[in-house]
């Protein structure tokens, strides 16, 4: 398995995130309903003041209908993308799970 470092520069993150939300229309306000965080929080992501949780990033996505190896390296790598989605996954599995409901074993190979 090839190792590929990335580093997260978030001002450059931002600013792709700021580029995709106005390409899509989005005004900040709005935007940062979809997705759940704050106009001033969001404001601070755009900037490069601030870093961003999985499900932030993940939410982002799913708004911005990019995928969240876009957001982060600005082109798509489908490896990644596969990656995010089983975590994303397994996460709302504990979190049902958590939540009284049964956890679902599926092979994933």
């Amino acid at each position: 398995m090839e190792h590929r470092e990335i580093n997260m520069d978030y001002k450059e993150i931002g600013a792709r995130i700021a580029r995709l939300r106005v390409q899509k229309g989005y005004s900040r306000d709005v935007f940062a309903m979809k997705v759940g965080v704050s106009s001033r929080f969001l404001y601070d992501l755009e900037a490069g003041k601030k870093g961003f949780s999985v499900w932030v990033l993940y939410n982002i996505s799913q708004v911005l209908s990019v995928s969240c190896d876009h957001i982060i390296t600005g082109h798509a790598d489908s490896n990644f993308e596969k990656i995010g989605r089983l975590v994303v996954e397994a996460c709302e599995e504990l979190e049902r799970s958590r939540k009284g409901g049964k956890i679902k074993i599926e092979d994933v190979g």
